[in-house]
Formats: C-alpha cells, sequence, structure tokens
C-alpha cells in the first residue's frame, strides 16, 4: 500500500556531536604526558578524549581508536586494532597513568607513523588522523616528522594549551585550520564541536555516509541542502587602523565575502552590514541596504580602511545601533543578531571592552571576535563574554581568508530558526525535569516551580514523534515520576505534573543526577540512537549535600546537555560544574522570578530545521549523502494517523559532494 501521497519530514542537526558518528576513520591520540601537566589537567585531557570518543561510533567497520602517550620517550597504550567497542577504549583511557618526564614530540611522531600502517591495524583506503595534544614547546625537531608523516596522507591536528607555541602547532599541522589552541585544559571542551566539524569535513573519500530508506516498500526522492547561515542579522564590525596594510586589509574584505559567499542573502533571510573603525568608527552599509548577495559583495569590494588608533570598545558601543529597526535589525522578528569584530591588536581602550561587550549581549547580540597577529586572547574572550567557541585567532592575515569555514559550523547554532523553525516542521528533542521537592522550598514556592514547569511544557510540542518529555524528583534520594514513553502530549504531562506531591528532606543533586541517567536509555523512551537532542533540566534551590561533578560530567559525556534553574542562595561554582558552561546556567532570586527567565529557557531548546521531500511512485530505492545527520520520518499527508515505517541500512556508493563544498546534497538512485 503507497498512499498517493506521503510526505517525508528530515530533521537536519545543526548540533555536530553526532556529525561523524559513522564516519569509518583511523584515529590516533598522541597524547602529551610530560611533568609540566598537573594532575588534574592530566585527568580533564582525559576526559576530553573520552567525550569525543562517546560521540564516534567504534566497530570494525566503523571508526577505529589507538592511544599513545609520550614524555621524555613514546608509550603505545593501545593501537588501532586492540578494542572495536566504546567501553573497551573509555575504559583503557582510564587506566592512563601519567609519565612525567619532558616533551619530546618529534620522537613521538616518528614512533606513532608506524602504528597506521596495516601490519600494526591501520585500513588502507579508510582516511587517517592523529590528534596531537600537547601544554608546551617541544624539546626536540617536529617539523621534518611531521611533514614526513602527512606526506603519507595522515592528517595531522594539533591541539595546544597553555604554553604551547602556535607557530610550532602549525609546524604539527602543517595548516592554520587543523590548529586549536585553549588557555587551559579547562576548556578544552570548547573544541569539540570545531574539531568534529573538521573530521567530517576531511572524510569526503569516505562511503558509510549513505544511507538507503524504505518507507512501508514505497521509494522517495529529495535534494538536501547543505548547511547554509539562513536568516540572521550579520553587521562585520572591521578593524582598519594604521597597523593593518592595504594586503592584509585585502585579507579581510576576501574573509567577508568568503562568508557572504555562504549564506543565504535576502530581505526575509541573511541580512549583513559592515562597520569600519580606527579613532573614530563609521557605517559603511546597514543591515537594510541590499538585498542580494552580489549587491553585498560589490559594496564589501568598495570599502577602504581609515587608518588610525584601534578604538575597540568605542566601536562595539557604536554598533549597537545598527541592530536597531530604523537600520533594518530583526530583533522583534527573532532573528539571531551577530556582531562578528575582526581586529589585528590591542585595544586603545581596553577598560570599555567588558561593559560595551556586556551589553551588546544584554540586548540579544551574540559576538565572535576573530583576532589576528597581534590580537590579545584576553581582549577576544572578553568580547565574547568568555565564550571560546565564539573566539577565533590566526597568525597572519592569509590565514584568516579561509577562517570562514571554521566560524560557519559554529555559527550554526546562532542561526537556527528557534521558534520559528516550526515553519515548515517540528522540533524534535529528549527533555528531562528535574526538580527539587526538598524541606527549605516551600509549599507556595513549590507549586510556583510546579506551575513554571507547566508552563514550559506548555510551549513544546510535545508529541511521540517530536519533543517527549519525563520527570523526576529529588531531595534524599530520587523519585521517579515518568519516563519520555509514557505521554504523547502535552496536557497528560501538565496533568500529572500538577498532581506530583512534595515530600520534603534534604538535597542529594549528585545523587539524582546519577539516578537520572537511566532517564535517557533507549527502554525508557530515549531516541538517542536516533540522534534525537538529550537534555535535562534540574530546578533547585540550594547546595547539594553530596559531590556534583563526577555525576554531571559523565551526564555531559554521554551527549546530554544539561541545564540548570538556580532560585535564591544557590552555590554557583556547584551550578556551572553541573552544566558545564555558564550559557545553560539560569538563576533567579526566588520562585516568583522563574517566570522572568521561562523565555530564555525555552529559546535554547533544541530545534532542527525540518525539510520535505514527496514520495514518489516507482520501483526505485533511494541512496542520500549525510545519513547520521538526518532523521527521517514517514507520515501520510491525507491520512495523518497513517505512519508507515521506516527501516534504515547502511550503504556503499563509489563518489559523493560533501557538504563543506558548499554545494547541494544530491540524492542518486538506483534500480532494485
Amino acid at each position: 500500500f503507497c498512499p498517493s501521497m506521503l510526505s517525508i519530514t528530515l530533521t537536519f542537526l545543526c548540533s555536530v556531536s553526532t556529525a561523524c558518528k559513522y564516519v569509518p576513520l583511523d584515529i590516533i591520540f598522541l597524547v602529551d604526558s610530560s611533568g609540566s601537566i598537573s594532575k588534574k589537567s592530566y585527568k580533564t585531557m582525559k576526559d576530553f578524549i573520552k567525550s569525543l570518543v562517546s560521540k564516534s561510533a567504534i566497530g570494525k567497520n566503523d571508526m577505529h581508536i589507538a592511544v599513545m602517550q609520550f614524555s621524555s620517550e613514546p608509550k603505545m597504550e593501545f593501537s588501532l586494532d586492540t578494542y572495536y567497542s566504546q567501553d573497551e577504549i573509555l575504559k583503557a583511557i582510564d587506566a592512563m597513568q601519567q609519565m612525567d618526564q619532558n616533551t619530546y614530540t618529534g620522537k613521538a611522531i616518528k614512533e606513532v607513523s608506524q602504528y597506521f600502517s596495516q601490519s600494526r591495524g591501520g585500513r588502507p583506503g579508510i582516511g587517517q588522523r592523529l590528534l596531537i595534544i600537547t601544554d608546551g614547546k617541544a624539546q626536540d625537531d617536529v617539523k621534518v616528522p611531521a611533514a614526513e608523516l602527512r606526506a603519507k596522507n595522515v592528517v595531522i591536528y594539533a591541539i595546544g594549551v597553555d604554553r604551547a607555541e602556535t607557530s610550532q602547532l602549525k609546524d604539527l599541522s602543517g595548516s592554520q585550520e587543523r590548529v586549536f589552541y585553549e588557555k587551559d585544559f579547562d576548556e578544552l571542551k570548547q573544541l569539540e564541536n570545531q574539531l568534529v566539524v573538521k573530521l567530517c569535513e576531511q572524510g569526503k573519500s569516505l562511503t558509510r555516509l549513505f544511507w538507503k530508506f524504505h518507507c512501508n516498500g514505497c521509494p522517495f526522492l529529495l535534494l538536501i541542502d547543505c548547511k547554509k547561515t539562513e536568516r540572521a542579522d550579520i553587521i562585520f564590525l572591521v578593524d582598519g587602523s594604521t597597523s593593518i596594510s592595504q594586503t592584509d586589509f585585502g585579507s579581510m574584505q576576501i574573509f567577508m565575502k568568503s562568508f557572504v559567499e555562504k549564506a543565504t542573502v535576502g530581505k526575509d533571510q541573511t541580512r549583513f552590514g559592515v562597520i569600519l573603525y580606527a579613532t573614530t568608527p563609521a557605517s559603511y552599509f546597514v543591515l537594510k541596504d541590499f538585498e542580494s548577495k552580489r549587491d553585498v559583495l560589490t559594496a564589501i569590494s568598495n570599502i577602504t580602511a581609515p587608518a588610525g588608533d584601534t578604538y575597540t570598545s568605542a566601536a562595539l558601543k557604536f554598533s549597537s545601533q545598527y541592530f536597531g529597526a530604523v537600520h533594518g535589525g530583526r530583533k522583534a522578528l527573532k532573528v539571531p543578531q551577530i556582531l562578528m569584530v575582526i581586529t589585528d591588536g590591542e585595544a586603545t581602550d581596553p577598560h570599555d571592552l567588558k561593559p560595551a561587550s556586556d551589553k551588546l549581549r544584554e540586548d540579544g547580540v551574540t559576538v565572535f571576535s576573530i583576532g589576528v597577529k597581534g590580537a590579545k586572547m584576553e581582549e577576544l574572550k572578553t568580547m565574547a563574554g568568555g565564550d571560546t567557541s565564539k573566539v577565533f585567532y590566526v597568525d597572519d592575515f592569509v590565514a584568516l581568508e579561509t577562517l570562514h569555514k571554521n566560524i560557519s559550523s559554529v555559527l550554526c547554532n546562532s542561526t537556527k530558526p528557534g521558534k520559528m523553525c516550526t515553519k515548515p516542521g517540528r522540533t524534535l528533542a529528549d527533555v528531562i525535569f528535574l526538580l527539587d521537592q526538598s524541606g527549605s522550598i516551600s509549599v507556595e514556592s513549590y507549586t510556583l516551580m510546579i506551575n513554571f514547569t507547566a508552563q514550559l511544557v506548555k510551549s513544546l510540542d510535545v508529541r511521540e514523534y517530536s519533543i517527549r518529555v519525563g520527570v523526576a524528583q529529588f531531595s534524599d534520594d530520587p523519585k521517579h515520576e515518568f519516563y519520555l514513553d509514557k505521554y504523547s502530549s502535552k496536557e497528560d504531562v501538565i496533568r500529572h505534573l500538577q498532581s506530583i506531591k512534595q515530600t520534603g528532606g534534604n538535597t542529594y543533586i549528585g545523587k539524582a543526577l546519577g539516578y537520572i541517567k537511566k532517564y535517557f536509555e533507549v527502554s525508557h523512551g530515549s531516541r538517542r540512537n536516533d540522534w534525537v537532542p538529550q537534555n535535562l533540566v534540574l530546578i533547585t534551590d540550594g547546595d547539594s549535600h553530596d559531590d556534583v561533578e563526577d555525576a554531571a560530567v559523565e551526564l555531559r559525556s554521554l551527549g546530554i546537555v544539561v541545564f540548570a534553574i538556580g532560585v535564591g542562595d544557590v552555590h554557583m561554582l556547584e551550578l556551572l560544574q553541573i552544566t558545564g558552561t555558564p550559557e545553560k546556567l539560569f538563576t533567579t532570586r526566588n520562585f516568583e522570578g522563574l517566570e522572568t527567565i521561562k523565555e530564555k529557557v525555552v529559546d535554547v531548546k533544541p530545534c532542527f530545521h525540518l525539510l520535505q521531500a514527496a514520495l514518489l511512485m516507482s520501483p526505485w530505492d533511494l541512496i542520500f549523502l549525510g545519513g547520521p545527520g538526518l532523521l527521517v520520518r514517514c507520515r501520510s499527508a491525507a491520512t495523518p494517523s497513517y505512519r508507515p515505517s521506516c527501516q534504515r541500512s547502511p550503504v556503499t556508493f563509489p563518489q559523493y559532494k560533501a557538504c563543506a563544498s558548499g554545494k547541494k546534497w544530491h540524492a542518486e538512485l538506483f534500480q532494485k
């Protein structure tokens, strides 16, 4: 039975947490284990590697992982053909011991080279990657051994922390695009998304990104667009001071134009503006001036640097007005507001950087800071509000020309449609609420918390094939309410919420976080295996009587996004340990104030771009690119109650165009 018209709903994930989940790669981590790394930092580095492994599909026909440590001598922990399961690899990483000696990176690269060979577990024809993590300058030559390894088609990524030298990191990777740097090990977590995107982009010769779908025996055909910046207001705030030569300024223009090329420009899509600054700022064109990509590109080509000093703070203050409606800003329509600051030096007015950039964020503007040459990293982080995922740095202006590829992957999260993505389709997420029911919460405050949660649920598209909700409470012990697969309507969820009772007791958040992990299991309704985002919303009013960090890290390592809402005199550091990032932490003075933050919590819920494809009546199967980033659901346009079953099976295909090319993804057909 094939209805005359079925529609296939496809969800494109802006999140890259599973973007390379089914890309077969040979990856070796080469890990600095020298004495300059503290015990705490060494553990953080291992957690970072474990988190990357947790986002990968490990298996004989999928991704292979190996780890080598190095200090004065290299030490192979396990090779590519040792383990074929995530659990085994994670246990092996846990068992690693720090070597505590010197930093001989070049010697380690020579040693690790042989482990990519077939005799040591490497696979011919499969992409091979070396990820080097180091915190300092190598005490031997790295340039020659790294170049020799790259000549064998091994792609090297260099991740530097603390005292690592950026020039040496580039010698290791051979390209600035494969260099990553963080100030300390605690910030490594920020690199995960960027790194996964890079691995994906390099996997262009692989075949497991193709998937074959049958919908109740009915074939279908689709054409899927690559990820683009589709709807945003973006203003470039560009340093035009005297320190920038005409050639360097040309590189800035190339960067901006490359960014515009990858966007969908239009009156109702992405709009651009440009402000140049030196001693004083000046707007060259505003968001409402141009409605075509060609006009924006022409305008960028015609701008000239003003020369003068680098008054960045003054320029930030000046830029705020240009997001207003009078200049074409669409904040009132919930369109993402983005400022991209490009600078090559220290600000002449550094003391005002924080208040100026904080004011922009308060007004709903997301600030990306891009530093070149002499730009000061601390100033870049200040402008981005401490969010290092929005900070980019390159050593020279030539490297700036290609940086747009890195930023585009991060910008996706800032330009996803939010509430507007209900057109043309629905949102997908699994959301668990974990509610504090301890005795420190009065009856009136407890009622306000339940009402707040009910209002959040009311704003969500709760359905079996859209958003699923589960709830648990906690005090001395966790208390089960319902799993994700219990209810398929918001009315039923709200009815249950309004019936639950407070038991009182003490506040044991760590125990509750450990308990809640089972709510994200497939057997309890989680769709984590279908790449549906997993979210936990914790609401609490007090300090925990037990440790929270280990349980929270374990949840996040499983790909669960944790939000924390603290009410009253809460322990901010403890809540930050739970969420792992301040962007997912919300506080209010009392339970009456919960209503004021409801919109913030709703706005950051996962939201995805949906595409529709008509069913074709013919005896064909479909192969399409991008299986790991897509979720297929079949439903009848004519009879909504009819849901044909969808089955997915991996297939191989010799050629395809990668999304990183900026071109459209292609659907290919073959006859049964």
